[in-house]
C-alpha cells in the first residue's frame, strides 16, 4: 500500500485471508466465512487482472474456487473452476451438486480436458440421471 501498488496489495491481502482461514480448526464455526472472504478477495484480484489483461486471471479464479470449495460452496467453486479451465474439478463438483446440465456442457465441450479416469464415471452418472429424468439428449 505504501508503494501505491493497489493490485499487489489486494493479492497479498487475498493470500493472507486464505492463510488465516487455513489456520482455523476444521470445527471452528468461522472457518467457512473466512474462506468465503478469501474467495471474494481472489475474485476482486481476478477482475483487476481481467481489466489489466493479465494472464493471472485464471489463477485467481482457481484460488477463489479452492477457497469456495473449502467453505462448502460447491456450486460457486465449480463455476470458478470452469472459468479457470480446471474442467476435471468443475465437472466433479457439478456432479456432486446435481447440476447435470453443467456436467453435460463440460462433457460435450471439454471432454478432452477432463481426466480420463474421471470422465467415464461422470458420463455414466450423467447418462443415468438423464434416463431416470426421461430427458433424452
Amino acid at each position: 500500500m505504501k508503494a501505491s501498488n493497489h493490485r499487489s496489495a489486494a493479492v497479498a491481502n487475498a493470500y493472507v485471508r486464505r492463510d488465516i482461514a487455513q489456520k482455523l480448526g476444521s470445527t471452528d464455526s468461522t472457518r467457512p466465512a473466512a474462506f468465503e472472504s478469501a474467495a471474494e478477495e481472489f475474485l476482486v484480484c481476478a477482475r483487476d487482472a481481467l481489466e489489466g489483461r493479465s494472464v493471472r486471471y485464471k489463477r485467481y479464479h482457481q484460488k477463489a474456487a479452492e477457497c469456495l470449495e473449502e467453505a462448502g460452496n460447491v456450486i460457486q467453486a465449480a463455476e470458478n473452476y470452469r472459468i479457470a479451465e480446471n474442467f476435471t474439478k468443475a465437472v466433479l463438483l457439478f456432479r456432486k451438486s446435481g447440476k447435470f446440465d453443467d456436467v453435460y456442457d463440460i462433457i460435450t465441450n471439454y471432454s478432452d480436458k477432463v481426466a480420463p479416469e474421471d470422465l467415464e464415471s461422470v458420463k455414466d452418472v450423467t447418462r443415468l440421471y438423464y434416463l431416470t429424468q426421461k430427458k433424452f439428449r
